[in-house]
C-alpha cells in the first residue's frame, strides 16, 4: 500500500466501500448466523452495508484507500447508536439481506449489543474490513490508525465488538484488551468487547 494512500471516504466511494465491506464479512461467523447463506452473500448484502455506513460517512469519520483496499468505519462519541430515522429508511434493504428471521435476529442481536455498549465517551469502530486476498499486508492497521488517533486527541478511549477470535490479536496490538466474551442471543456466536484507553 502506497504512503499516505489512506483518506476520508465520501458518498461517491460508498457503493464500492459497500462491496468491500460485505466481501470482508463473507466468512464472519456473526453475519453469517444473522443473514441465511447464499453464492450471491456479498452482493445481497452490500445494500446493507451502505445504509449501515451512511451515518458515519456523513461524519466524515470512514476511512479507505484510494483503490478501495479496505475500510474503516467509526462512529464518534455520542454517534454509535443507529438512528431511528435511518432505521426505517435501511428496512427494505434490511429485509432483503437478511430475510424475515435473519432480521428477526439481527435485531436481538443488535438490541443487546447497544445495552452492553460503554456509557463514557469514546470512539467505536464499527467495521474493519478488507479483501481476503488483501489481509495481512498492513492495510488494516493503516485505516484503523486516523480513528485511533483522533481518540487520543480528543482524550477518550475506543471500543469495539470483534465476532472472531483470530482478530483478537490484531486489535490487542493496537491498544485493545478484552472487557468481556458475551453470546449476545441464545444460539449466537461468541463476540469478544475490547476497550482500548487514550494515550
Amino acid at each position: 500500500m502506497a504512503e499516505g494512500s489512506v483518506r476520508t471516504a465520501t458518498t461517491e466511494d460508498a457503493p464500492d466501500l459497500s462491496l468491500v465491506l460485505s466481501r470482508g464479512f463473507t466468512d464472519d461467523p456473526i453475519w453469517r448466523w444473522m443473514a441465511p447463506e447464499d453464492r450471491r452473500w456479498p452482493r445481497r448484502m452490500a445494500p446493507v452495508f451502505r445504509h449501515l455506513i451512511g451515518p458515519s460517512i456523513g461524519h466524515r469519520t470512514v476511512w479507505t484507500t484510494n483503490a478501495h483496499e479496505g475500510a474503516a468505519v467509526w462512529a464518534p462519541p455520542g454517534a454509535w447508536s443507529f438512528p431511528t430515522s435511518a432505521a426505517v429508511r435501511s428496512g427494505p434493504a434490511m429485509l432483503r439481506g437478511f430475510g424475515v428471521a435473519g432480521l428477526r435476529r439481527t435485531l436481538r442481536m443488535v438490541g443487546r449489543m447497544e445495552a452492553a455498549h460503554p456509557k463514557e465517551r469514546h470512539w467505536y469502530l464499527e467495521f474493519l474490513a478488507t479483501d481476503a486476498h488483501l489481509r495481512g499486508r498492513g492495510i488494516g492497521s493503516a485505516l484503523i490508525g486516523p480513528g485511533l488517533e483522533r481518540a487520543d486527541e480528543e482524550g477518550v478511549g475506543a471500543y469495539l465488538e470483534s465476532s472472531k477470535l483470530d482478530n483478537v490479536p490484531f486489535y490487542r496490538r493496537h491498544g485493545f484488551e478484552v472487557v468481556e466474551e458475551m453470546v449476545a442471543v441464545p444460539g449466537a456466536p461468541p463476540l469478544w468487547r475490547m476497550w482500548r484507553d487514550p494515550r
